[in-house]
């Protein structure tokens, strides 16, 4: 599916055909361009595209685009809870606005790839600390090591006398 033959688009050309068709014509000239406009989805469609062109355009341009490109590109365990993101969103780019409303989709489709990325931080979070913990278990092993080996060589030296040599 391309962009040019979703119904969405569809709508959005028919109509900005006829609102520039409208907006040149001579005033006796308007009820025959409207008549003859190029319906390619329907009247319904093309209304909701005059009526909401601000709202969708400000949804467009806010949408957050960058999460759902970061989304595409994780890791390949996690690729199936991204398609299933991406085709939810797909689905309401390509929908009408009266079959789809673009606003509540495009802000579930972000939260939910927002919860995605957050369990992926979680989880590297989670893993950066359990390897830093052991990394201070290993530090403080060796070192307790270090105490030993001190404590067992000054064992052998006792006060007035001097060392003993090992």
């Amino acid at each position: 599916m391309t962009p040019e033959t979703t119904d969405r688009m569809k709508t959005a050309n028919a109509t900005q055909m006829l609102v520039d068709k409208l907006s040149t014509a001579e005033p006796s000239a308007i009820v025959k361009a409207i008549a003859s406009a190029s319906v390619e989805t329907s009247e319904t469609a093309m209304g909701e595209c005059v009526s909401k062109a601000p709202e969708l355009e400000g949804n467009l341009d806010t949408a957050g685009w960058q999460t759902f490109e970061l989304i595409r590109k994780l890791p390949e365990e996690h690729q199936s809870t991204a398609k299933a993101i991406l085709a939810d969103l797909q689905k309401a780019l390509a929908s009408d606005e009266h079959v789809l409303e673009l606003a509540p989709a495009l802000r579930s489709a972000q939260a939910q790839a927002m919860r995605l990325l957050e369990k992926l931080v979680e989880v590297k979070h989670k893993d950066e600390i359990e390897n830093e913990d052991e990394q201070k278990e290993e530090e403080e092993g060796s070192t307790t090591t270090v105490v030993e080996e001190v404590q067992s060589k000054t064992s052998r030296c006792r006060l007035p006398r001097k060392c003993s040599q090992a």
